[in-house]
């Protein structure tokens, strides 16, 4: 409440919210609500549901975020975890999700890393870590017959991953549809083949296509 407190006035108190004086030792302490008062109460609520949200230690403040947003955050969390591709820091995560939330995404597949504007607010750090887990969503939200039509292929679809390269094998550059879709039956049977050399993808989350 403090915090919030302190914010207010630098945001020209929206709603013209206001708290009782001595309201610590009056209402706090003795474990009361602290009543609030406003001028214009929805520009109030307005105000909290795009204000930053308060940086708390070891958490990660998602209130505020479209839904599936907020699944996609958490799972990358989970995702990554598993992965054990090193640390994120959870004040750059907090970051990503206070983009998105003043942004009104409605998902991470929306961002781009070379968005000059997603770096100045997350940082570049930040947002590879947002770029990343919008990656490993990506084989959660296509299907091999889309890729197929798109003409690329998912690798970790086939249970599959390359070392040190993408997982994404692009074939647009072939202008020729039927040869296209013949190059891809021809990867996918091989990704598909028990003596293909990719490793197989680690298990990360139940139920996903490609995965153990």
């Amino acid at each position: 409440m403090l915090t919030a407190r302190r914010a207010l006035p630098a945001d020209g108190r929206p709603g013209g919210a206001a708290l009782p004086s001595q309201w610590g030792s009056r209402y706090e302490r003795t474990g009361q609500a602290v009543p609030v008062e406003y001028a214009d109460e929805p520009s109030f609520r307005r105000w909290c549901s795009a204000a930053a949200a308060v940086p708390r230690p070891d958490r990660v403040n998602l209130r505020g975020l479209h839904p599936l947003l907020r699944a996609e955050i958490q799972w990358g969390m989970c995702w990554h975890a598993r992965q054990q591709h090193g640390k994120w820091e959870l004040a750059l995560i907090q970051r990503v999700a206070d983009y998105g939330r003043a942004r009104g995404l409605r998902s991470l597949t929306d961002t781009d890393a070379d968005d000059p504007g997603l770096r100045k607010a997350v940082s570049r750090d930040g947002a590879r870590i947002a770029v990343s887990i919008a990656a490993g969503l990506r084989p959660l939200y296509v299907t091999p017959g889309e890729t197929r039509e798109a003409g690329y292929i998912l690798t970790e679809h086939f249970g599959r991953k390359l070392n040190d390269r993408p997982g994404r094998i692009d074939l647009d550059r072939i202008s020729q549809r039927w040869l296209r879709d013949l190059v891809w039956d021809h990867f996918a049977g091989v990704l598909r083949s028990p003596s293909c050399r990719a490793r197989a993808a680690p298990s990360t989350t139940r139920g996903a296509p490609g995965w153990n």
